[in-house]
C-alpha cells in the first residue's frame, strides 16, 4: 500500500512540475531556453516535495519529460518538450536526415482525426509544436488515444517543414502539417515493439 501511495504522490508531483515547466512558469523564473532554478521550482510546487522526491520523479520518468542540470549552482530544470509557453531559445536538435527517424507517430482521438481530415492539416493547437513519438514509450496512453498517424519524414523534409528532436527523442514540428504527409496506421503495422 505504501508503494502505491508513493506512486500516486510521484504522479501528482510530476503533473505539477509539467504545469510549471511547460505551461505556467512562476513569473520571471524561466529563461529563454525553458530552464528554471531548482530551488525556485521547489518553492512553487503545490505538494511541497523535497529535492530528493523531485529527483526521484525525474529519474523514474520513463518518457524522460524533465531535464535536470547539476552543472550549475544552484541546479536548474526544464521540460524536454510539451510547452505551451513560447521559448526563444528552445533546446532542440534540427532533423535533416529522415534515416535518423525511422518511425514518427502522432496520436490523436477519433473526433480530432475527423477534424484533421476536414481541415486538411495537423495543427499544434495550444502547444508550441506538433508531437510525433519516435519510440514506443513516447506513445500517449490516454483513453482517447485511438488514432495513430505515421509521418512521412522524408516527404515532410522535402516539402520544407522544419523538424526538430527534443532531448527525450520526441520529433517536433511547428506545423501546420498537411494531412497528405501522414497515413493512418494500426500499431501492428509498425515495427516490432510498438504494439501495446
Amino acid at each position: 500500500m505504501k508503494r502505491k501511495a508513493n506512486d500516486d504522490m510521484n504522479v501528482r508531483i510530476s503533473k505539477d512540475m509539467s504545469r510549471l515547466l511547460r505551461h505556467k512558469p512562476p513569473p520571471g523564473a524561466m529563461d529563454a531556453a525553458g530552464w528554471i532554478s531548482l530551488p525556485v521550482l521547489l518553492r512553487h510546487l503545490k505538494h511541497s516535495p523535497t529535492e530528493a522526491q523531485l529527483r526521484q520523479v525525474v529519474e523514474s520518468c520513463e518518457k524522460k519529460r524533465f531535464v535536470l542540470d547539476d552543472s550549475v549552482t544552484p541546479p536548474r530544470i526544464r521540460a524536454a518538450q510539451g510547452h505551451t509557453v513560447e521559448l526563444a531559445e528552445a533546446v532542440l536538435e534540427p532533423v535533416e536526415d529522415a534515416n535518423k527517424v525511422p518511425v514518427a507517430v502522432h496520436v490523436t482521438s477519433n473526433s480530432s482525426w475527423e477534424a484533421i481530415k476536414s481541415s486538411g492539416q495537423l495543427l499544434r493547437m495550444k502547444r508550441t509544436h506538433i508531437h510525433f513519438a519516435t519510440q514506443p514509450h513516447h506513445m500517449r496512453k490516454n483513453k482517447w488515444a485511438e488514432v495513430f498517424l505515421r509521418l512521412d519524414v522524408q516527404a515532410a523534409l522535402e516539402a520544407g517543414h522544419k523538424l526538430s528532436m527534443s532531448s527525450n527523442g520526441v520529433l517536433l514540428c511547428e506545423g501546420p502539417m498537411p494531412v497528405e504527409l501522414v497515413s493512418k496506421v494500426e500499431l501492428d503495422d509498425l515495427p516490432e515493439g510498438w504494439s501495446r
